[in-house]
């Protein structure tokens, strides 16, 4: 399940990069464990709020990134993916806290992809 989750977070980050146009001309390197634990956080938030769970990834993606200076041109395919678990641990760590039934079933969900 992490895997599929990571895949479509590392798609998601190639996306946005290609969609939105976004490429701020002073990016800084990425901090890995930082953007996973924001990104993750504010997905927890969102999946809490009942946002769709892969909406909530995508936009809280878009959120860090435009929020923070970041450029998608930076992101390779490895940091997105190390980002990716940091996404996920993190959201499902929000979302159980705060919100354990919707978390539950936004993990079958996952679980059922």
């Amino acid at each position: 399940m992490i895997r599929r989750i990571n895949s479509l977070i590392t798609c998601g980050f190639i996306v946005f990069a290609i969609s939105s146009g976004i490429y701020p001309a002073s990016a800084t390197d990425i901090d890995i464990q930082a953007a996973g634990t924001a990104i993750g956080i504010e997905t927890g938030k969102r999946w809490c709020n009942g946002e769709d769970p892969m909406k909530a990834i995508e936009l809280s993606i878009l959120t860090y990134f435009t929020e923070n200076d970041q450029s998608f041109t930076d992101l390779s395919e490895d940091n997105g993916e190390r980002i990716g678990e940091e996404v996920v641990l993190e959201g499902f760590a929000y979302a159980f806290q705060k919100c354990p039934t919707r978390a539950k079933i936004i993990f079958k969900s996952f679980s059922n992809q």
